[in-house]
């Protein structure tokens, strides 16, 4: 949601009493549009600045596809996983700051010389 929409209810309105929300997310069919896009879509909205209690999110799946309901529930279960991180973290540009790097320049040099050799064959 845009930043000024969301500024403008709030100068509308107080936070506690924005309108109820509800977002539908619908899909037909898991070749034509892959779960994973689904999946994003659904967390992206899950993830606005809006009160959680005014916010609701459907997902209308027609083609009945097993492999989307698992793909929510695993995206459910990461989105579990993910509150309790940010509750415990605060937020991820503070877990980015605070964040050690690892030094993967040996296995990209040994990656990249595999890929030549195969290429080169």
């Amino acid at each position: 949601m845009d930043s000024y929409i969301l500024e403008h209810l709030s100068t509308t309105a107080p936070r506690t009493e924005l309108p109820p929300l509800d977002i539908f997310v619908t899909t037909a069919d898991p070749y034509l549009e892959p779960p994973i896009l689904t999946v994003n879509t659904v967390l992206s909205l899950l993830a606005v600045d809006y009160p959680a209690h005014r916010l609701a999110c459907y997902v209308s799946d027609d083609g009945c596809s097993p492999l989307n309901f698992y793909s929510l529930v695993e995206a459910s279960n990461f989105a579990k996983l993910w509150e309790e991180y940010e509750r415990l973290c605060g937020n991820i540009e503070a877990a980015a700051n605070n964040s050690t790097s690892f030094d993967l320049t040996g296995e990209l040099e040994v990656f990249s010389t595999q890929n030549a050799r195969i290429i080169q064959q």
